[in-house]
């Protein structure tokens, strides 16, 4: 499986948290997809954004992507998810058969714990004519993929998006956004919370999957929390720019985003084992934190 199974997994892990009430139980889900929906940083393919719209959203915002050099990438992706939505796909790791028929729900957990494995969604909806919506999208969304953007299906790329003066015509548009391991690539976190915040409706969601390790540049998992501020620098600096690790901890993203004026939903912190004895003395990371491999958190604008 590549790109489309990946598209679909992660689309599915951060919008069904998001979504997850009682709704799921009995409501079509692609009737719960919202119209309007973005991407941060989606690295080298879009197959998330498609799963969303191949599930029911309008118009998906890809901030930084490259929509040119993805085209013929997207076109195998979109094939690959309607293959799979075509032959009933269950989103990997998910939760039991009981739970996928929706007789029962899956456990709702403060720790991260469930989410990193168990994809909460509300796949046992792949009926025969959910999947007769995907195919009937189809034409839609491969227009879109080609430039021509229509009232079904439109894809829209917004490039320095956090930089420069914001873009009036996003303020208040998009109803969900996500980035999947991407916020311990950003160097400057906050303005990038602030711009996101702007441009989603009241009411919104942003939803953040966070690696907080060290991407085996060390020998521990959170080894660069041993380093000094120096050593960090010097590490990024051998390394691209899209690649580099800031070192933030989770208390940073939640009170940034809180600060912005958006309420938690979720903050699931995942905790690894047998990490590193004693932090640097330069590591601003709070001591309770220095475990976490990653975080993933959703919040609400107010």
């Amino acid at each position: 499986m590549g790109n489309g199974a990946y598209g679909i997994d992660v689309f599915a892990k951060h919008f069904s948290v998001a979504a997850y009430d009682d709704k799921c139980m009995t409501a079509d889900w692609s009737d719960l997809v919202p119209e309007t929906v973005a991407e941060m940083g989606p690295g080298g393919g879009i197959g998330a954004g498609l799963a969303a719209l191949v599930f029911g959203a309008k118009t998906y915002y890809t901030f930084e992507g490259d929509l040119r050099s993805m085209q013929l990438d997207a076109m195998v992706a979109l094939n690959e998810i309607i293959f799979l939505v075509n032959n009933g796909y269950v989103p990997r790791n998910s939760q039991s058969p009981e739970i996928a028929r929706g007789t029962e729900k899956p456990p709702v957990d403060d720790e991260w714990g469930p989410l990193d494995g168990d994809i909460r969604f509300p796949y046992y909806h792949y009926e025969p004519f959910a999947a007769e919506k995907a195919r009937a999208r189809i034409p839609a969304i491969v227009a879109a993929i080609k430039g021509d953007n229509n009232s079904e299906a439109s894809i829209k790329r917004i490039t320095r998006w956090h930089e420069g003066a914001p873009n009036d015509k996003l303020f208040d548009k998009i109803d969900f956004v996500w980035s999947h391991a991407v916020m311990e690539h950003v160097a400057s976190v906050a303005p990038c919370y602030a711009r996101l915040t702007q441009y989603i409706k009241p009411g919104g969601k942003q939803s953040h999957q966070i690696d907080m390790t060290s991407h085996s540049r060390t020998e521990k998992y959170n080894g660069q929390y041993a380093w000094s501020a120096y050593e960090l620098a010097a590490s990024n600096g051998q390394h691209h720019v899209e690649d580099i690790i800031n070192g933030l901890a989770p208390t940073y993203h939640k009170n940034a985003l809180e600060g912005f004026g958006n309420e938690v939903t979720f903050n699931g912190l995942r905790r690894g084992t047998n990490g590193i004895e004693k932090k640097h003395p330069e590591c601003t990371v709070p001591e309770e934190e220095v475990d976490v491999a990653g975080q993933f958190i959703q919040v609400m604008k107010r």
